[in-house]
C-alpha cells in the first residue's frame, strides 16, 4: 500500500496531479509531496490497525523496560571510566537469569554494547570484580541460597548454578570461603522436619527467587 501511495510523487519532487480538485485551494508549490506522503502514512496505519494492536501489549512491555533503564540511569550517575548505569542494570538482569548458561565476555560485551577490551575494563571499574569473577561470585551466592533452603544435592545444586560438578563447586566454594559446601551448610542451615525428596523440584522456583530479590 506504501509503495502505491508513494507512486504519486514524481523523482524531481514536481506535483503529482495536474491541478487541485474542484472547490479547493491550490497548494503552495513544493507541498504537495509531503501531502502525499502524508496520506500514505495515514492509509497505512489504518490498514495495519490490527496488526497494530497485535503488537499493543509487547510493546507497553518493552516501553516499561526501556522507561526503568533511562529512570535508573538518570538517577545514577555513572563512575569515570566504568559503566553507565543501564549498563549495570541490564548486565545484572541478565546474568542472574542464565546463570547455567555459559557467560562469555563476548556475550555479555555484546549486551552492554561495547567491545571485549573495553567492556572488561569498564566491568572492573563499576564492579570491583573482573566479569568472570563477578559470574563466579553471583553463582557462589545461589549455591549458598540453594544449599540453606532445598533439600538437594550437592552435585544437583552445582548444575543448577552453572558450576561443570560437584568437584567444581567444592573447588570454587572453598576458595572462596575457606570450608566445604558440606561443612558451611550444616553450620548455616536451621534443623529442618523431614520431607518428601523435592529438593530438585525447588530449585528452580529458589533461584527464581533470587533474581527477583
Amino acid at each position: 500500500m506504501m509503495a502505491t501511495c508513494l507512486q504519486a510523487v514524481p523523482d524531481d519532487g514536481s506535483p503529482g496531479e495536474t491541478g487541485p480538485k474542484a472547490g479547493e485551494a491550490p497548494m503552495p508549490a513544493g507541498t504537495r509531496p509531503f501531502h502525499l506522503i502524508a496520506e500514505a502514512i495515514a492509509q497505512l496505519r489504518d490498514g495495519d490497525a490490527g496488526l497494530l494492536r497485535e503488537h499493543h501489549a509487547a510493546a507497553l512491555v518493552m516501553l516499561a523496560d526501556a522507561t526503568a533503564l533511562l529512570s535508573a540511569g538518570a538517577q545514577q550517575p555513572a563512575m569515570r571510566g566504568g559503566l553507565a548505569p543501564w549498563q549495570m542494570h541490564r548486565l545484572t538482569r541478565y546474568i542472574d537469569s542464565h546463570l547455567q548458561d555459559t557467560l562469555g565476555i563476548a556475550i555479555l560485551a555484546g549486551i552492554a554494547r561495547l567491545s571485549p577490551a573495553h567492556f572488561c575494563r569498564a566491568f572492573k571499574v563499576s564492579f570491583g570484580r573482573t566479569p568472570h569473577g563477578y559470574v563466579l561470585h553471583r553463582r557462589l551466592e545461589c549455591a549458598q541460597r540453594l544449599m540453606l533452603t532445598t533439600d538437594a544435592s550437592l552435585a544437583e545444586i552445582a548444575l543448577e548454578c552453572g558450576l561443570f560438578d560437584q568437584a567444581h563447586l567444592s573447588r570454587v566454594f572453598r576458595r572462596a570461603t575457606g570450608t566445604t559446601p558440606n561443612a558451611w551448610r550444616r553450620q548455616h542451615r536451621r534443623p529442618r522436619a523431614p520431607t518428601s525428596s523435592k529438593g530438585t523440584a525447588t530449585l528452580s522456583k529458589n533461584q527464581e527467587a533470587m533474581q527477583a530479590a
